[in-house]
């Protein structure tokens, strides 16, 4: 075995510490145990990696945007909510409630909601204020 110290510089992976030990001559079980990594990993680290192939970017809510944009044009005072069950009735389309409202939002078409504000009963007539209480004792 080599006692050389190899310098690591700061962004070092496993991958080209392999290639370089293999270059030098040293054998893959032994780097894989040096390393306490599984031997077969470590032969496939010498192989190139392979690209995965990239795929075209699909927006897949494209169809659940156009019908809910038609949804809320024919019922223009649905919400979210509603939108969704319309969904499920008209389309056969299961969407989670918290989809319909984010592309809703996106789409910049939620229905405003009114502020309601603190209702109180409001009481009339007098108030009596409570008196004094006694306690009468019978003797």
């Amino acid at each position: 075995m080599c006692c050389e110290k190899i310098e690591l510089g700061p962004e070092v992976n496993s991958r080209s510490l392999v290639c370089q030990l293999a270059k030098e001559g040293f054998p893959v079980p032994v780097i894989a145990r040096a390393f306490g990594l599984n031997r077969t990993y470590c032969y496939s680290l010498l192989k190139p990696p392979v690209p995965k192939p990239k795929r075209p970017s699909v927006d897949k809510d494209a169809l659940v945007k156009q019908w809910i944009r038609k949804l809320c044009e024919e019922f223009p005072t649905y919400g979210y909510r509603r939108i969704q069950v319309m969904l499920r009735r008209r389309y056969n389309l299961r969407v989670n409630h918290k989809r319909v409202y984010r592309l809703m939002k996106e789409m910049g078409l939620l229905v405003k909601t009114p502020r309601r504000s603190a209702s109180r009963a409001k009481r009339r007539g007098r108030y009596r204020s409570p008196g004094p209480t006694s306690i009468s004792s019978a003797t």
